[in-house]
């Protein structure tokens, strides 16, 4: 097998269980986009973190794991829990993968159960255990006040967030399209003057005004069609959309592209960043939060975005992006400010402008890009 799966779980004290899946690469040669999706019994347990989460790439003869914790909602016997991997072969070809199911019991007196996952550490772990018992009424008391205060934490977060959400509805001033008319009367002038004599009607004259008005027509018609035919050469559009800051130039778009999509994520609105990506390797929005997170780049984390570099050739785009981010302690204090470059690979398809590739290691080549191919969803 290309890949080899090891799967086991633990028994915490306060009951919860540790759920671990240990993808090991027996290639030669690295995967890449490895991600695990837990398939388990929703009315028997309640994940804490997230269904998916990505381990990136893993260099040849190389195991990591992707560890879930489960807090049962009740009395759990023999429930099985499956999983499925995903990862991509050095031809960037798409693997799925199925774990063989593992049935989590609980014992009637909560012992710690681990099965293959951690078989090799047994003997060191034998060890710490006997150094831990003493102190593991005294640590579960603080993990539950820890655990609480990060509850708390949470849904102070969200609270702030529809605050938020609420005041940007309340902004919103209606603009009314048909203004009230004026009370005011007017006062019609009447003429005491006597009527004009009917004039003839000068035919003459009427015939030079329509010739006149025709060749108007004409005259800005012709305008309008060479106006059109120079819009279309790249060169003069780009200089004058760059001289008068006409949104629609290619450079213009694309940044609008890259900045919609980072605020996005940065106010957890993930559906949206899926929309405006085409590329593979991400298949739900979940996925896109796994990605940034994986990075140090949570909600409400990015302070500001830089924009240090673009190339736009025919429909293919690449941009370096600098994102200023704050990491935050578990009581939400801000304790780091850091600069984590962001890479993008746009293409213009059918749709318009859209994010095709992102990359946290290395910028994208152009030329590289241009080869690139692009599958709609």
């Amino acid at each position: 097998m290309e890949i080899d799966i090891k799967r086991g779980y633990e028994i915490l004290p306060n009951n919860n269980v540790t759920f671990g899946i240990r993808v090991t690469n027996n290639t030669d040669l690295v995967i890449s986009d490895v991600q695990v999706i837990l398939d388990y019994n929703e009315s028997l347990f309640k994940l804490q973190e997230y269904r998916i989460l990505k381990l990136a790439n893993i260099p040849p003869g190389t195991a990591l794991t992707a560890k879930f914790t489960l807090k049962p909602t009740g009395r759990i016997h023999n429930e099985k829990i499956e999983a499925s991997i995903i990862y991509r072969d050095p031809k960037w070809e798409k693997h799925i993968v199925d774990m063989r199911p593992k049935k989590v019991q609980q014992s009637n007196t909560h012992l710690t159960r681990i099965s293959e996952i951690d078989q090799s550490n047994n003997k060191e772990n034998d060890a710490k255990k006997d150094r831990t018992v003493a102190g593991k009424k005294k640590q579960n008391s603080q993990d539950e006040d820890i655990a609480k205060m990060y509850d708390a934490y949470l849904k102070e977060i969200e609270s702030k967030q529809r605050e938020t959400e609420e005041k940007r509805e309340d902004s919103i001033i209606p603009y009314s399209r048909n203004p009230h008319p004026s009370d005011k009367k007017l006062t019609i002038l009447r003429s005491t003057a006597p009527p004009r004599k009917k004039e003839e009607p000068n035919l003459k004259g009427q015939k030079k005004s329509k010739t006149k008005v025709l060749k108007q027509m004409l005259f800005i018609m012709v305008l309008f069609i060479v106006a059109g035919s120079l819009m279309q050469i790249p060169i003069i559009r780009e200089n004058i959309g760059g001289k008068y800051g006409i949104v629609g130039t290619n450079s213009n778009e694309t940044e609008l592209i890259v900045t919609n999509f980072l605020n996005a994520v940065n106010e957890s609105q993930f559906s949206i960043a899926f929309s405006m990506y085409q590329g593979e390797g991400v298949l739900v929005p979940a996925s896109i939060q796994m990605l940034f997170s994986n990075e140090g780049i949570k909600p409400n984390s990015i302070k500001q975005i830089d924009i240090v570099s673009k190339e736009i050739e025919d429909d293919t785009a690449v941009i370096a992006v600098n994102c200023t981010v704050s990491s935050f302690n578990i009581l939400g204090k801000e304790t780091d400010i850091s600069v984590i470059p962001v890479y993008f690979q746009l293409h213009d398809i059918e749709q318009g402008w859209t994010v095709t590739a992102i990359s946290f290691i290395h910028p994208y080549d152009i030329e590289s890009s241009k080869k690139a191919e692009v599958i709609q969803q």
